[in-house]
């Protein structure tokens, strides 16, 4: 939270006081998480869809002669 003027921010500076000492970060929006089944999906499909653009390999261990 903050105020535009200086009043403003004196008023929200109180009414935090008024609330008793907690961090900061109990006030903040925390992000929500990605799953780490969904960053796998994602890097998975990210890495065909390159595979795909790049013409994939003819090597059988995968790796790429370029």
């Amino acid at each position: 939270m903050k105020g535009t003027t200086y009043e403003d921010s004196r008023k929200v500076d109180d009414l935090l006081d008024s609330h008793g000492d907690k961090p900061i970060s109990d006030y903040r929006k925390r992000p929500q998480g990605m799953s780490l089944k969904q960053a796998v999906r994602e890097a998975r499909e990210a890495s065909a869809k390159l595979a795909e653009e790049n013409g994939g390999t003819d090597d059988p261990d995968g790796k790429d002669e370029r």
